[in-house]
């Protein structure tokens, strides 16, 4: 086994595992939970209730109002539909030609570049509007940001096997967002342009300031449960 398979690996795994407190929630519901398995169901979490400064993030939920409350578990449940229908249609169709066609650019990867991400994005958005808990919006940052890591590499992969197509690939057709007006994405392209180390430190930086900006609007929002 190459290094790049073994550093593959181990970004598709991380995410599943930090993003483990988002997916448990949908069927936690409203139930009460033990405080053992409490623990356990945010095992990769842990640490935060150690510390009285960040134990909130783990036992605390999100106050909103009923109503609004039933409008965000109505969308959390179409986004995870949607998002499955996404990731399944995106990915059987992807192994379903890549033997035959080499570089996929046709069906969903004619709308966004990576849809099997799209599709994991929107059902993790929709398991954290489901669970409403802090630990699920830093959980959710933190799983996006290291699949943003993942496809990066990915992205460079492409350009290193595929060279030219790839590029007027890249240029025709969005990241991940599709429909979105190019003129929003011109900062993300330049990005994009940088040598690879560069864009893994602005997805980290990225990542330190969606935290701390998290933290800070949730803080006041959130009451123990």
């Amino acid at each position: 086994m190459t290094v790049r398979k073994v550093l593959r690996g181990l970004l598709v795994a991380i995410p599943v595992i930090i993003a483990s407190p988002v997916l448990v929630l949908a069927i936690q519901g409203g139930m009460f939970l033990p405080v053992g398995m409490f623990i356990a169901i945010y095992s990769p979490w842990t640490p935060f209730v150690w510390f009285p400064q960040t134990k909130w993030l783990v036992t605390h939920t999100l106050w909103m109002s009923r109503d609004l409350r039933v409008v965000l578990m109505d969308a959390g449940w179409i986004l995870i539909a949607a998002g499955f229908l996404v990731f399944i249609g995106s990915y059987v169709y992807f192994y379903a030609i890549r033997n035959r066609v080499g570089l996929v650019t046709s069906g969903p990867y004619s709308v966004v570049r990576h849809p099997q991400y799209l599709g994991i994005f929107m059902g993790l958005t929709g398991f954290t509007l489901l669970g409403a808990r802090p630990i699920a919006v830093i959980a959710w940052v933190t799983a996006v940001c290291t699949y943003m890591a993942l496809m990066i590499y990915e992205e460079g992969e492409n350009d290193r096997r595929f060279g030219e197509a790839y590029r007027g690939y890249r240029e025709r057709v969005p990241f991940i967002i599709p429909f979105f007006p190019r003129a929003l994405t011109r900062p993300w392209a330049r990005v994009f342009a940088m040598p690879r180390p560069a864009q893994y430190a602005a997805i980290a930086t990225l990542y330190v300031a969606l935290v701390a900006a998290a933290i800070t609007l949730m803080r006041d929002r959130a009451f123990p449960t």
